[in-house]
C-alpha cells in the first residue's frame, strides 16, 4: 500500500470511530444486574476445562513436553546423584546451591 492509501484508510477509520462513539438518539446505556454472568468458581472451572481441551487436542505437543520433562529430570538427577550420601566441603555446598538456583 502506498502512503496515500494508508492515510486515506486511516482518515476514514478515524471518522468511523468518531461517528460510532456517539450513542444513538433515545438509547439508554447498557445495564447488567451482575458484573459477571457466572460466579468466580464457575468461571475458573470453565477456563480449566477449555485449557485442558486445548492441550489434549495437540498430542504432538504433549509428547514433546513429556519427553523434555523426562529428559530434564534425568539430567538434573544425574547432577545431584549421590550428593547427599557423601561428606562435602563448603565449596561443594555453594556449588550445589548455585546449581539449584540456576536450574529453577
Amino acid at each position: 500500500m502506498t502512503k496515500l492509501t494508508r492515510a486515506y484508510i486511516h482518515r476514514e477509520n478515524e471518522e468511523l470511530i468518531a461517528r460510532l462513539a456517539l450513542p444513538a438518539e433515545g438509547s439508554r446505556p447498557l445495564h447488567f444486574a451482575h458484573a459477571f454472568p457466572q460466579s468466580q468458581p464457575r468461571q475458573l472451572a470453565l477456563l480449566l476445562k477449555k485449557n485442558m481441551l486445548t492441550y489434549w487436542r495437540s498430542p504432538f505437543y504433549n509428547t514433546v513436553r513429556f519427553a523434555f520433562t523426562i529428559g530434564l529430570g534425568l539430567i538434573i538427577g544425574a547432577i545431584y546423584w549421590d550428593l547427599g550420601n557423601r561428606r562435602c566441603g563448603l565449596l561443594t555446598r555453594i556449588t550445589t546451591i548455585t546449581r539449584i538456583i540456576t536450574n529453577i
